[in-house]
């Protein structure tokens, strides 16, 4: 084999990888899951930055955990290697920048962990608010160099239950084991779900009346009562004043006389 050739499935290897990772969801998944009390908009305002350990044989086990992140419905997910920090730390600044209710978690995996420290620095050294740092299997002691985040976490295989360990991917030694396992699953969906949930769910704007029925029709104008009438219109005023219920004729107007009464019987003629 040509140099050249060689040097083509040492670049291949990391994809091909990368792409071989599985991850076989229980049959005894519950069908309620913690992360679905946390609104889509409150989800969208999470971002995780995932670094894997940078190792063409051992590759795609956080790759799995970024797919079970996005199935969960958090998929402002970043996965890279520790040669991404630069891209990983210019992305987390502009966010922050743009969006001041991002919040940001932090996960390194082996070789990947280092790198995950590295970001959790720079934010620090920045201003940015981390609300999660999660180290699995790190190379280091993450207590001899603390960063500024709210919240950190250290797994490694001894320190997890090793009668569950492997039940989920393929198990090729411990520590592979470690990023799939069912408690780091459960931590990881923990600290995301508190953090979608320490975000303020935007107010809601009434909605618009939508009638059931067409409204009904304005009453119509009705017959206004008349006035009292002038005293150059006094003349229409009804010639029986004992038959008027009306209010007495203003001063300086005299009334109308009384009709004479007439005779019961009128006189023969001639008489």
């Amino acid at each position: 084999m040509s140099r050249r050739a060689f040097a083509l499935v040492l670049a291949a290897l990391p994809a091909l990888a990368g792409c071989g990772h599985i991850y076989h969801v229980p049959c005894d998944a519950p069908a309620w899951r913690p992360a679905d009390s946390v609104p889509d908009s409150s989800k969208a305002c999470v971002y995780v930055f995932l670094f894997d350990s940078f190792d063409p044989f051992a590759a795609g086990k956080l790759a799995d955990v970024r797919d079970h992140l996005q199935q969960l419905g958090f998929g402002k997910t970043y996965y890279g290697w520790p040669h991404h920090h630069d891209h990983f730390a210019e992305e987390m600044g502009v966010l922050n920048a743009d969006r001041p209710d991002a919040r940001f978690a932090i996960i390194g995996y082996g070789t990947g962990a280092a790198a995950a420290r590295k970001l959790a620095a720079f934010a620090d050294a920045t201003g940015i608010p981390v609300d999660v740092v999660i180290y699995l299997e790190p190379g280091f002691d993450p207590l001899a160099e603390p960063v500024g985040a709210m919240n950190t976490f250290t797994l490694r295989g001894a320190d997890l239950p090793s009668e569950t360990a492997g039940t989920h991917v393929g198990r090729h030694f411990e520590k592979s084991d470690v990023p799939t396992h069912p408690f780091t699953l459960e931590l990881i969906e923990r600290e995301v779900t508190l953090m979608g949930l320490g975000v303020a769910v935007p107010p809601r704007h009434p909605a618009p009346h939508v009638a059931l029925v067409p409204p009904m029709p304005a009453p119509r104008d009705v017959v206004r009562i008349p006035e009292e009438l002038p005293p150059e219109w006094l003349f229409l005023r009804m010639r029986a004043p004992w038959l008027r219920l009306g209010p007495p004729p203003p001063p300086g107007v005299e009334p109308l006389p009384y009709p004479r009464r007439l005779p019961d019987e009128l006189p023969a003629p001639g008489k």
